[in-house]
């Protein structure tokens, strides 16, 4: 077992939280999708069924920080996974004021192929305030 130094224990765990801090919002400013990605990710939106585009799904795939996503790509498969990225998810928490599930398989049947097609689903006045915030605070 290794022990941290006592000395450099409080440095690490700034540079840590900075760390983590910095992936969230760089997620937040530069996915074009992460007002959506979130949504279907609190922890009050699991249970309801809501039509997405597929390209915010997609977005997920080459996008490495912060919310992550795969097809299932099994035989038979029914849904597209989407999860945190292990350490992020306290930080999402901390930032939206919002309980948030770890991981999601979003069904299939519920893909917009169109992005014409309105989704008339409204964000949470939490995860609005958080962004907008977040932008100003320049965080």
């Amino acid at each position: 077992m290794t022990q941290i130094n006592p000395l450099i224990s409080n440095f690490i765990k700034e540079q840590w939280s900075a760390e983590k801090e910095s992936k969230v919002k760089s997620f937040l400013e530069y996915n074009d999708h992460a007002e959506k990605l979130l949504e279907l990710l609190e922890e009050d939106n699991q249970d309801k069924d809501f039509p997405v585009d597929k390209e915010v799904l997609k977005s997920t795939s080459h996008y490495s920080e912060g919310v992550r996503g795969q097809d299932d790509d099994r035989e038979n498969s029914t849904g597209y996974w989407l999860w945190f990225e292990d350490y992020l998810l306290e930080e999402f928490e901390k930032k939206l004021e919002n309980r948030m599930l770890m991981k999601l398989l979003f069904p299939y049947r519920e893909l917009l192929t169109m992005k014409s097609q309105p989704n008339k689903r409204m964000l949470s006045d939490c995860f609005s305030a958080a962004l907008q915030t977040s932008r100003k605070c320049g965080r």
